[in-house]
Order: structure tokens, then sequence, then C-alpha cells
């Protein structure tokens, strides 16, 4: 059984690896899970607001809601669907293993995203600013010192970590681990006006559109309303730290499928 493992490795480590639990409460399994693995760590493991490692439970959406909590290395559980979670039901007692014999950082880029130069939040998976009446958007763009205006349904700006997810079913890249990058995927440009960019993730993209009636959805958790005068910036300056696990691929590339 999972927990078994987990458990087995947990008496035999001798690392003072401090940890946070956080279980999504609209899932019983989560829930029942996050209990579970609190009881096996104990509380002198447990230090919520100073832990090396938060062990986020529920799957990709849990993560992203609750990544404003979290001080620590991410380490998720979720179902066999997340894109995001390193373990899911079935093996996250040998993964938790694995991370109580030492683990390295792995710090993945993170966009910043503003509106009118306000901060509005931040974002591990994706900034989309898309349609909000399903009507076709007059867009201005600008990736750095580049000027484009097309119209489409919106535009995503994906982070590394996010590029499997809606920017790839747009027709985006798959990234993978090459550092320092974001892309830029236009939502169904008319005429395929403009192709999918990979951009240094210090670049700075500005989403404006002509007629409003679109929405910014941060790490589709948070939605803001956009009207005609408002400008969305986004720049892949942060960095949000994820525990990282031994991997069998270690090949760094970036593709279009």
């Amino acid at each position: 059984m999972p927990e078994q493992t987990f458990a087995s490795e947990l008496k035999k480590n001798v690392k003072n690896c401090t940890f946070k639990v956080i279980a999504n409460p609209l899932k019983q399994w989560a829930v029942k899970l996050g209990r579970e693995i609190e009881d096996l760590l104990g509380a002198d493991r447990l230090v919520p607001g100073n832990e090396d490692v938060c062990i986020l439970i529920g799957g990709d959406g849990t993560i992203f809601h609750n990544k404003g909590s979290v001080h620590g290395a991410i380490f998720a559980i979720g179902g066999k669907q997340s894109q995001v979670c390193q373990a899911n039901q079935e093996n996250w007692g040998e993964m938790l293993a694995l991370v109580m014999k030492g683990f390295k950082i792995d710090e993945r880029v993170a966009l910043n995203v503003k509106v009118n130069e306000r901060d509005e939040g931040w974002a591990i998976n994706d900034a989309v600013v898309h349609s909000r009446r399903h009507n076709f958007l007059k867009l201005a763009l600008a990736v750095g010192n580049s000027n484009y205006s097309f119209g489409g349904d919106g535009v995503i700006v994906a982070t590394p970590t996010g590029a499997t997810g809606y920017a790839y079913s747009a027709g985006g890249y798959i990234i993978g681990k090459v550092p320092g990058l974001m892309e830029v995927v236009p939502i169904c440009p008319y005429m395929r006006a403009l192709r999918p960019m990979l951009v240094p993730a210090l670049s700075r993209v500005k989403i404006a559109s002509e007629e409003g009636n679109a929405d910014l959805i941060i790490d589709g958790q948070t939605i803001i309303e956009l009207g005609s005068s408002d400008v969305v910036s986004v720049n892949g300056e942060r960095r949000v730290k994820f525990v990282e696990l031994p991997s069998k691929n270690k090949k760094i590339t970036a593709v279009r499928l």
C-alpha cells in the first residue's frame, strides 16, 4: 500500500524536512488522504508558514487555487489526468518516499499579471485574455518591441508548466524544461494571421481588446472583466518552486506537433 512505502522511508529518514498539507475540501478522497499524511508525518514535521515542502492534494486546480498560501516547494497529488501534479492517488506513497530521501528544487517560470500597471495576481500555468460573449475580438498585441494587430477569440500567455494545457490545445508548443521561456498563443486568429511564439520569459507582453468585451483569466481561477481602455501586461520574471523528482526523461526540448 502507498502509505506503507512512505511510512517505511519516514522512519529511516534523519533529515529535518518540514511540511505543510493542503487538501481540497471539496474532494472527499483528498481530505481523507490529507489527514492520513499528516498523521504519518507527525506534529513535529508540520510547520505551516515555514515549510520546506507544501503537499497539495486534489489536482492541478488545487495548486492554482492555493498558490498564495504556499511557502515551500510544491509537491502535489492529483488524479491520473493531472498535468502539473507529481503524484496521483495510486503512487503518492512511492513519490513521497523519494522526497524523504532528498530532492532538488525545480524553480519554474511564473507570470506576473497586471491591468493598467495594477497588480492583479500571478500565474503558474497561464494568463488568458478571452472573448467574454463569444464574439470576435480586435486585439492589439505587443511582445517586447514587436507589435501585432489581429482578430480572433483571444490570447494565451503560458509558462512551460502551462504549455501542455490550454496553450497546447490551441496550437502552441510543448516547451518542456527549456529554461527562461514562455509562449504567446493566439486563440483562433482570423485566417491564421498570427502563429504561436516562443519568447524569453523576461519579455513584456501587452494585450488590449479594441472593443472591450473580454475577460482576463489567471490560472483558470481569477476572472477580471476588461474594458476597451484596459491593457493587460504579463511577464515571466516571477519564479515558483516545485519538488523535482528523478525522471527517466532528461531531454530538454521545445516542440510543436
